[in-house]
């Protein structure tokens, strides 16, 4: 795939949307130095190219009863990997699920209200294979937008 050639401004737009995605193109424009319209022009561009896949909210977990947040490592036989894939579409707990290279096939984001719901949510992939569970303390970044690479 080839990347897709952003100007200064792509990149203002990017970076303003990555953190207000709700910023009317009006006041986009005023903030960058153009029209509403030719912002609205733009965005509609990086979306067409598929550079803008969605807008969305961010959810404070602890307040909706989510306050453990943990990674599973896990490593499990070539014929458990299809399993492991549709368990973790399954199960709400797994926000996000990465294989990867290196000791560990899968890594898993969870999020769980209590640490009981942990270890029921543990006990689903230990019998596919071995589970490494990292409980997050506390997260120094977070969703941190993506801006031009110098």
């Amino acid at each position: 795939m080839t990347p897709v050639n952003l100007d200064e401004i792509d990149w203002q737009i990017l970076s303003i949307l990555q953190m207000e995605a709700r910023i009317s193109f009006k006041e986009l424009g005023q903030r960058i130095g153009l029209t509403g319209t030719a912002i609205a022009e733009r965005t509609r561009k990086l979306e067409d190219e598929g550079i803008i896949e969605g807008y969305g909210i961010k959810l404070n977990r602890e307040k909706i009863g989510l306050p453990v947040m943990a990674f599973f490592k896990l490593r499990v036989n070539v014929e458990n990997c299809k399993h492991l894939r549709e368990l973790a579409i399954a199960l709400p707990e797994i926000l996000e699920a990465h294989r990867v290279v290196g000791n560990e096939y899968y890594i898993l984001k969870v999020v769980l209200p209590s640490m009981q719901h942990l270890e029921v949510v543990m006990e689903k992939f230990l019998q596919l294979g071995a589970v490494d569970v990292s409980i997050v303390l506390s997260t120094t970044v977070a969703d941190k937008s993506i801006q031009k690479q110098s």
